[in-house]
């Protein structure tokens, strides 16, 4: 029996936007907040749901709550400079664990509010660190700066919130201390000398009246 060649190119049509409509769901999928992955992982294993909050905590940095997005950022970080992913992520997993530790809510640490903070506070160190790639004094203080934001954000929330006060990227500013801390001749820890762009270098020259 014969088939009618237009009920043909009619199947033909609708295969062709079953497939689209797949992919486009597909796509769909790995935007926004990814809500789904969270309920796949919830009876997994504690590691497995460690790295997807990590990994939200990275991308919480951009403002978003995307652990797709984080492991891009990463991924960005290490083609740049391995050695800035590697204390991003400790950094961002320490804070995390520390949260974990201290029972802190927990819809809080899944969706990466306490992560972000370490993330930033490790590779503003590295940033201004002036020891080179690779130099490990420098873990010290970057698990200490991230494990001491979740402390400062469970101190100062119940504080600012009375008075309506954001008190999310507050703990960050804790690397101001960190660098009156250290200084260019500081023999573990040595930073970057902090000038305003376009001022020139100091030299010898010296003015006598």
């Amino acid at each position: 029996m014969d088939m009618d060649p237009k009920s043909e190119e009619q199947q033909i049509g609708l295969s062709g936007t079953g497939l689209r409509r797949r992919a486009l769901d597909t796509l769909l999928l790995c935007t926004g907040d990814m809500v789904h992955v969270d309920k796949a992982i919830q009876d997994k294993l504690f590691v497995l749901q460690l790295v997807v909050w990590c990994l939200r905590g990275v991308a919480q940095v951009t403002l978003t709550n995307n652990p797709l997005g984080g492991a891009l950022i990463l991924a960005a970080l290490f083609w740049d400079s391995p050695w800035q992913c590697l204390l991003g992520s400790l950094g961002v997993l320490t804070s995390t664990l520390t949260a974990v530790i201290m029972h802190q809510d927990r819809a809080e640490v899944s969706a990466g509010q306490h992560g972000f903070n370490g993330m930033l506070v490790s590779l503003l160190m590295v940033a201004f660190s002036s020891a080179g790639d690779c130099y490990w004094w420098l873990v010290l203080p970057v698990c200490l700066g991230s494990a001491t934001c979740v402390f400062l954000f469970s101190g100062l929330f119940s504080v600012l919130d009375r008075w309506d006060l954001p008190v999310s990227v507050f703990p960050f500013n804790i690397v101001i201390f960190y660098l009156l801390c250290t200084g260019p001749d500081n023999p573990y820890f040595p930073t970057h000398l902090g000038t305003p762009p376009g001022v020139l270098e100091p030299n010898s020259t010296q003015l006598q009246a």
